[in-house]
């Protein structure tokens, strides 16, 4: 009887033991698990991937289409004087350019430092973290970094013009009665010894300039001043590979045939500059440094307005059907054309979208002509410039400068 017991206790120890072998082997076999359900998985992968493209595809939609009627300010500053100011993107905020000074703020609105001088005419340029103030027409120009003042320029003539790099060289044309110089600074106002000195007789006078960001090319606009050739040339300066060529200049483009003058250079980058002629466009591409390659778009009709930043170039043109504005991509290519009913004192471009506005009201258009803000602001506005995410601007009102946001 013991014995019979005995045996019977050992077979169900050995069962209880294969019954647990099993338990373990299945609770911890994740490939069999996933391979006995396969096809549910894969189901459940698909709808989750599904969910997430049309939340995503929503987003992207109501952003597209959505029309802002109000905003909200996030900060404001009070500012004496506005109307004799300008505004000027800089680092991470925005800077307020003025006769006595200048006054950079963060996006958050603190004041983070101020430049004081005294100018007639203040001009501001910015590339990359310096900010150039130039005295147009006189003889005084500060350079500012991110952290403040950095240098003072005292030059010998006049500055009619002056650009700076994004490394902080400055390039700027004086002027006395017989000829022009184009002078070269470092970023602490020291003077290098690169200057391009031009008899205005012979060579013409410098209409405009560009810099490229790094400094090393740089395009002249000339004029002919004789009477006998009152053409317009563009020569393109480089100051590394053109060491070996006469004047270092690399390429030139002569405008007499075509009968334009070209009062507006610019680099937008290394390797891209546009001119703006009185009966075309000129794009220029910097690619090969020594062999620049230029596209023409003829312009018909009286440009009104000019605009743009690093990628696009934006015209207002009357024509004999009216009043259209023209957006261009930096090679060439028109990506926008929209009528314009009535003409804005200023526009501007933020993302894909162009903002315009004067005294007392602002209208925010996309390249495609859809209206995605429009409103007559109580407290004027003087200046408009975008920050951040595109829906973001700092604007100036009589003696207030606002972040604000469209809602």
């Amino acid at each position: 009887m013991a014995m019979s017991t005995d045996s019977q206790r050992e077979k169900t120890k050995a069962f209880l033991r294969k019954q647990m072998v099993v338990t373990e082997k299945k609770k911890f076999s994740l490939q069999e698990f996933i391979h006995e359900n396969q096809q549910k998985i894969l189901i459940s992968a698909i709808m989750v991937v599904t969910l997430l493209i049309l939340i995503a595809g929503g987003v992207f939609v109501y952003q597209h289409f959505r029309v802002y009627t109000t905003y909200q300010v996030k900060w404001s500053a009070e500012i004496n004087n506005m109307s004799a100011q300008t505004l000027v993107s800089f680092g991470n905020g925005v800077a307020v350019v003025g006769k006595d000074g200048v006054i950079c703020y963060d996006q958050k609105g603190a004041n983070q430092w101020s430049v004081p001088y005294d100018m007639k005419s203040p001009t501001a340029v910015v590339q990359g973290d310096y900010l150039l103030v130039y005295d147009r027409d006189g003889q005084n120009m500060v350079i500012c970094g991110k952290d403040g003042k950095m240098g003072n320029v005292s030059t010998s003539y006049p500055v009619s013009r002056a650009e700076i790099s994004a490394g902080g060289v400055v390039a700027a044309v004086l002027e006395d009665t017989k000829s022009s110089y184009i002078s070269y600074y470092r970023n602490n106002g020291e003077k290098l010894e690169v200057e391009i000195q031009s008899p205005l007789a012979t060579n013409g006078y410098p209409r405009s300039i560009g810099l490229s960001p790094n400094g090393q090319q740089l395009a002249v606009s000339y004029i002919g001043i004789n009477g006998l050739d009152s053409s317009c040339r563009v020569d393109f300066y480089d100051f590394e590979l053109g060491r070996e060529m006469p004047n270092r200049i690399v390429s030139s483009f002569s405008y007499q045939e075509s009968d334009t003058y070209i009062p507006v250079l610019v680099y937008t980058s290394n390797e891209n500059a546009f001119g703006v002629g009185t009966n075309q466009l000129s794009f220029y591409s910097a690619a090969n440094r020594t062999a620049i390659k230029e596209t023409t778009v003829p312009v018909s009709g009286e440009i009104q307005k000019m605009f743009y930043n690093d990628n696009y170039l934006g015209l207002v043109v009357e024509e004999d059907a009216g009043m259209v504005l023209r957006v261009y991509h930096m090679n060439g290519s028109l990506q926008a054309e929209l009528l314009q009913e009535e003409i804005y004192e200023n526009y501007g471009f933020s993302g894909k979208q162009i903002f315009m506005y004067d005294d007392s009201r602002c209208r925010i258009v996309t390249f495609d002509g859809r209206e995605k803000f429009f409103l007559d602001f109580v407290n004027g506005i003087r200046r408009m410039i975008p920050c951040g995410d595109g829906n973001s601007f700092y604007l100036t009102t009589m003696d207030m400068l606002q972040k604000i946001t469209l809602k």
